[in-house]
């Protein structure tokens, strides 16, 4: 994901004037603690842009105590199973997964409103019928994270202790070099040191703060 940082006295204003200069037009700018997040129609161009986890967490939803017969099928079967007995999906599924040890599957859909659609109607997959009361959409847990230093819930860039020419790779956790350089085949955190990516959704910190968060939010929930 492309990181900008503008200086003007509007920069929301001077960031549309920049992707104007280029030929792009928003179709959406996303606020976010410390900059704009910016929706754009870049794959008419050949582009695959990012989307931002709160918009993608919209199109996956969660299927809740799956029967064992619809979870001994591989993936791709499940995938192709129900996209043969749910018309109005419309080849709306990207991905079938299954998660290990459990009666879980996540699917991620195209659409936002297929999303709400199983959730309003159900499933069925081999001659089996998933109760919407089993599907939810997944739940979007956000993670402050300043983009200079990298720390988790603590501040952010704007106010990180460390200087604007903070050097650290978020990818190998360097202090020689940034991400935009980094030629490291290992991959270590800067949270947890294992081997994956600062910003990896895997990481056992990122995953430990979206649980207290969900129990915070269901204790919240609850009064």
């Amino acid at each position: 994901m492309a990181r900008v940082r503008i200086k003007h006295p509007d920069p929301k204003l001077k960031l549309l004037r920049i992707l104007f200069e280029h030929l792009i037009y928003a179709t959406k700018i996303i606020p976010t603690p410390d900059s704009y997040m910016t929706l754009t129609p870049l794959k008419e161009g050949g582009l695959d842009p990012i989307m931002p986890p709160e918009l993608r967490a919209k199109r996956i939803i969660i299927l809740f105590n799956v029967d064992n017969f619809i979870l001994s099928h591989p993936e791709a079967e499940i995938k192709e199973e129900m996209l043969n007995n749910n018309n109005w999906l419309i080849g709306s599924i990207e991905s079938v997964f299954k998660i290990p040890k459990t009666k879980i599957i996540k699917i991620c859909l195209k659409e936002t409103a297929m999303a709400k659609m199983a959730t309003d109607r159900g499933m069925l997959a081999f001659h089996m019928s998933i109760s919407s009361h089993n599907i939810k959409i997944q739940d979007f847990i956000p993670i402050f994270t300043c983009m200079r230093c990298y720390s988790l819930e603590d501040h952010t860039t704007n106010n990180c202790p460390f200087p604007n020419d903070h050097t650290v790779c978020s990818e190998c956790s360097s202090s020689e070099h940034t991400w935009k350089n980094c030629n490291s085949d290992k991959k270590k955190c800067l949270n947890c040191s294992g081997a994956h990516r600062t910003l990896a959704n895997k990481c056992p910190k990122r995953k430990e703060i979206k649980e207290n968060k969900r129990k915070t939010q269901a204790l919240t929930a609850k009064q």
